[in-house]
């Protein structure tokens, strides 16, 4: 669960201090109108976890990564970009807000009623699913191994995995790469 907690927190610091619409695709994806803002990594380290976040703030359409990119700025619709000025509070105030919606979150992730850690009862299971897109689609997964599976996605459950109802029942699914299907 800890990058979902890092989506929730990315997702909602967009919405808070940049008034960007976003959505969560599982697992580590934010997404704001028709595009990606946002990239997530968190990777387990010897002392600790270290959480990567890549989000396209001050980008113009030329400027990001590639097709299905979007940036705050794009989706405020200011895609002549910002005064550098303006780029630059944008920038701060939405690392703050990053940063505090992340240390809030983690407190009561770390703190839950049921055991450090536990999605449940810290209310984090619950907020992720708020902001899932994922959850109720139709999905590809292609998996590790150049392995595949279709389905409906249904539910993320207490592990963080993503659960996929195909024709042979649900299937728990910790690690691939997720394309909504139309």
């Amino acid at each position: 669960f800890r990058s979902l907690l890092t989506g929730v927190a990315v997702a909602a610091a967009a919405a808070e201090a940049a008034a960007v619409e976003c959505r969560l695709k599982w697992p580590n994806d934010v997404l704001a109108g028709a595009g990606k803002l946002a990239g997530i990594l968190v990777e387990g380290q010897a002392a600790g976890l270290v959480a990567g976040v890549g989000i396209n703030v001050c980008q113009r359409p030329a400027d990001l990564p590639g097709p299905g990119a979007t940036s705050v700025m794009i989706e405020r619709g200011g895609v002549g970009g910002p005064a550098p000025r303006a780029g630059t509070e944008l920038r701060e105030r939405l690392l703050i807000a990053v940063l505090s919606g992340l240390a809030r979150r983690y407190a009561a992730w770390t703190a839950a009623p049921g055991g450090p850690g536990d999605p449940g009862s810290s209310g984090l299971r619950a907020e992720y699913l708020r902001w899932c897109d994922t959850v109720g689609r139709d999905v590809r997964v292609l998996l590790p191994g150049d392995a595949a599976l279709t389905g409906r996605s249904t539910d993320i459950d207490p592990l963080g995995r993503l659960v996929v109802m195909t024709s042979s029942g649900p299937v728990p699914v910790s690690a691939g790469d997720v394309i909504h299907v139309r």
